[in-house]
């Protein structure tokens, strides 16, 4: 979700590449804290999916894109329990990579 958002303000909006993979990532941390705000409102995986296919759209109609042309989101492969899923997607370590390549002097243009 951090290209797609990347992707939608890079191509919404004249900005700088680390700028834009800052505020996606800012956007990314917001819904994480939404979800995990809200986490007792989701009772399996397809509400979690579903919550999140709506912010993404949402997200897009703000920017000035077609929420249609955004794909929704696979059913998620999880077995589990819909709030371990929530404590592993809030782990820091999976942004830990984007955090790095937007600090990098190699980073995004």
């Amino acid at each position: 979700m951090v290209c797609e958002h990347f992707s939608l303000l890079r191509g919404t909006r004249s900005i700088e590449g680390a700028v834009a993979l800052t505020r996606a990532l800012q956007w990314c941390a917001v819904l994480i804290a939404a979800l995990l705000t809200r986490r007792h409102e989701f009772t399996d995986m397809q509400a979690v999916m579903t919550f999140i296919d709506a912010e993404r759209r949402r997200s897009a109609r703000e920017l000035g894109s077609d929420p249609a042309a955004l794909v929704s989101l696979p059913p998620a492969a999880w077995s589990g329990e819909t709030a371990a899923w929530l404590d592993e997607i809030a782990s820091p370590s999976h942004l830990a990579a984007f955090r790095w390549w937007g600090a990098c002097d190699l980073g995004p243009a």
